[in-house]
């Protein structure tokens, strides 16, 4: 019940420090480590549109085992600023997965039905 709490007052309180590194923390169940990885940190801080994968694994797995629970997302500052609990100290993967799921998106928005979250991460997550 406590972690459940701590969970929800962790993903309430919005970050409010600079975003100045391309790799977060998210909230995340007990036991498991979640990050997201910005992969246009110096285009969204002029466009407020972050695009983002969403990684996590297991606190006892080595760090190179690991499982993106979202390719891409695009969101806003708002909603980077609602996820976020601090810098993680996770190092950046491989982008292919990434870089297709993002070419898939910019298609959808060449279309004008490309999704943007605007919502914390973990809600944005389908």
């Amino acid at each position: 019940m406590l972690g459940a709490l701590l969970l929800s007052t962790a993903a309430l309180a919005a970050w409010t420090n600079p975003i100045t590194s391309p790799i977060w923390r998210l909230p995340a169940p007990p036991g498991t480590f979640r990050w997201l990885e910005i992969h246009n940190l110096d285009e969204a801080q002029a466009t407020g549109i972050f695009h983002v994968q969403v990684l996590e694994r297991s606190a006892n797995s080595p760090p190179a085992e690991f499982r993106s629970l979202a390719d891409h997302i695009a969101i806003t500052t708002a909603g980077i600023r609602a996820s976020i609990t601090g810098v993680a100290s996770e190092k950046a993967v491989y982008p292919g997965t990434f870089d297709a799921a993002y070419r898939a998106w910019q298609k959808l928005e060449a279309r004008g039905q490309a999704p943007l979250c605007n919502l914390e991460v973990a809600k944005c997550l389908r």
